[in-house]
């Protein structure tokens, strides 16, 4: 009876969302905000909202972007079905997998004239500021659009003024609508270079109400000096399991990850209060079919059976998933939201307790974004000790959120403008190109005199949205064995085509270093087609996915 009359307040609270969406569609373009808890629907009211503002002021197409890949799929899908539009929906990311003879496909993505579009946030950035003819195509059929960002704090920061101009010139010039829709809204009006926000921008204006109406979760503080051992959070856990169903720890380190599942595995059926447990272990290590496996495995587990699910920050993206309980190793405000959005996602019960511990073998010399978001999120934890009234005593609320930007936009206020190496950045080599001015004027004796002084052609070339310095493998899960086979003998440029669209199903994306690592271990060769690495299937495995150093073959999935 509980449940049933929960479910029936939140669909009222969605449907409230959903129609103050519609009603602010008569607004004249601009840039808005939309501001709504996790849970909230944000997804079909902004296309309300998107849909309603396109037949009041006559708008060519809506836009849908997301961060990940992981997002995207059940988005696009959940709007198929609720539309019935069929192909008039066009997603355009990488998952996408068409026949390579597909030439309808391919020139919409070339074009981007369909009514809806789904696509990323790399995608959409490459548009504006990358090189190559395809993304000039696509770039006039962002005018006279409205454009949703969901999550769009989750834009690489070296990008933010990239992305705040484009933005801006979208509206100011082009006439498109933005809307930024997020439960974790970044402050983009208060950097260097801000979003230029239309006035009474919020779409949602009591979203504080509906924040304490959905609230399905506290966040703990369990942060301490000299931080936690694994071992120390293993009994954590599992002193939390004793009296709950499930628990889902993240972890920003895929050794800790490791090393965590190691150690609760040793645990006896004594210390599980002699119940048989299911654990479970997530992380990029693993092949993304591997992970989608493992993710419904979980699902198919939960309200069954106990369950330990050990993740890294990957399980935050997208993933429909709910646990009684949730232990984030700290990190930035905005993941500790997203991880948060995993318990009680549904509000089985009124309230579940989210954890902050601190993890001391945790190694972030590679890892500057949470290494200062931790430093940001210490200070939020201070300041609401000493005044939690001001945070409306809630360490999710608007304020906590708000307060979290500033400190983190004004640490890295000089890092937005997407820096090159010598001092140079992809900002001033599209406007005023200060660096180009001075080159030319010590080559030839004078200035620079010609109206366009520009660096396009260089800016266009250097910019990558994901600095991604890691080298793709394919591994031996499953079918991924078959196309390391097939890739190994003659294939035709057809049949190695399709071969590679599928690899991406079964290729995980290592750093230098772990490959390094992986051939002193003689784990991987290069194949005879495109030059392409495949792995040892020694060194992969079903808990951890690649293991570097095939020295963790354990073949259990139970804690008894």
């Amino acid at each position: 009876m509980q449940k049933k009359k929960t479910k029936t307040l939140i669909s009222k609270l969605r449907n409230e969302i959903s129609e103050t969406c519609r009603e602010f569609a008569s607004r004249e373009e601009g840039i808005y905000t939309l501001n709504v808890p996790t849970g909230g629907g944000k997804t079909l009211s902004s296309l309300k909202f998107a849909i309603e503002h396109c037949k009041l002021n006559k708008k060519d197409r809506i836009i849908y972007i997301v961060p990940y890949t992981t997002i995207i799929d059940q988005n696009a899908k959940e709007v198929r079905d609720i539309l019935e539009c069929g192909d008039l929906l066009l997603e355009h990311h990488s998952n996408v997998i068409r026949d390579n003879d597909d030439e309808d496909y391919k020139l919409l993505t070339q074009r981007w004239d369909s009514p809806i579009i789904f696509t990323t946030m790399v995608q959409f950035l490459n548009t504006i500021y990358s090189d190559g003819t395809q993304n000039i195509r696509r770039l006039q059929n962002l005018a006279n659009s409205v454009l949703i960002f969901d999550e769009i704090q989750a834009v690489p920061l070296r990008c933010i003024h990239l992305l705040t101009s484009a933005l801006n010139f979208l509206h100011y010039v082009c006439n498109s609508t933005i809307i930024s829709c997020t439960a974790t809204q970044p402050l983009l009006a208060i950097v260097e270079r801000p979003l230029l926000i239309s006035d009474n921008s919020d779409i949602i204006p009591n979203s504080d109400e509906y924040l304490r109406k959905f609230k399905r979760v506290e966040i703990v503080d369990k942060t301490k000096t000299g931080g936690w051992t694994c071992e120390e959070l293993a009994m954590f856990a599992i002193d939390q399991l004793n009296h709950l169903e499930s628990v889902l720890i993240i972890v920003n380190t895929k050794n800790v990850a490791k090393k965590l599942f190691e150690e609760l595995s040793k645990r006896n059926t004594s210390e599980f209060g002699g119940n048989r447990s299911q654990l479970i272990h997530l992380s990029t290590n693993m092949c993304p079919k591997h992970r989608l496996q493992k993710i419904d495995e979980i699902n198919s587990l939960l309200r069954k059976e106990k369950v330990i699910c050990v993740s890294t920050q990957l399980i935050e993206a997208g993933v429909n998933i709910s646990f009684d309980c949730v232990i984030r190793s700290l990190a930035g405000m905005e993941s500790i939201c997203q991880a948060a959005g995993r318990c009680n996602r549904n509000k089985e019960v009124d309230e579940r307790d989210v954890f902050v511990v601190d993890i001391n073998d945790e190694s972030l010399s590679r890892l500057k974004d949470i290494k200062i978001g931790q430093k940001c999120t210490r200070r939020i934890f201070d300041d609401f000790k000493n005044n939690p009234q001001f945070f409306e005593n809630d360490l999710l609320s608007n304020q906590a959120i708000k307060r979290y930007y500033e400190y983190y936009y004004f640490t890295r206020k000089n890092e937005m403008d997407y820096s090159l190496d010598n001092e140079k950045n992809i900002f001033d080599a599209l406007s005023t190109n200060k660096y180009g001015g001075s080159a030319y004027l010590n080559l030839y004796g004078e200035k620079y005199s010609f109206p366009l002084k520009q660096a396009y052609k260089d800016a266009g070339r250097l910019f990558k949205v994901i600095n991604d310095d890691t080298i793709s493998i394919i591994v031996p899960f499953e079918e991924g064995e078959l196309l390391i086979r097939r890739l190994d003998d003659y294939c035709s440029f057809e049949e190695l085509s399709k071969l590679l669209r599928d690899t991406q199903r079964y290729s995980v994306n290592l750093y230098k270093y772990d490959i390094e690592q992986l051939v002193n271990n003689n784990a991987i060769r290069e194949l005879k087609n495109a030059g392409l690495l495949a792995l040892s299937k020694k060194f992969y495995n079903d808990n951890f996915g690649i293991d570097l150093k095939q020295n963790s073959q354990l073949d259990f999935l139970y804690i008894d």
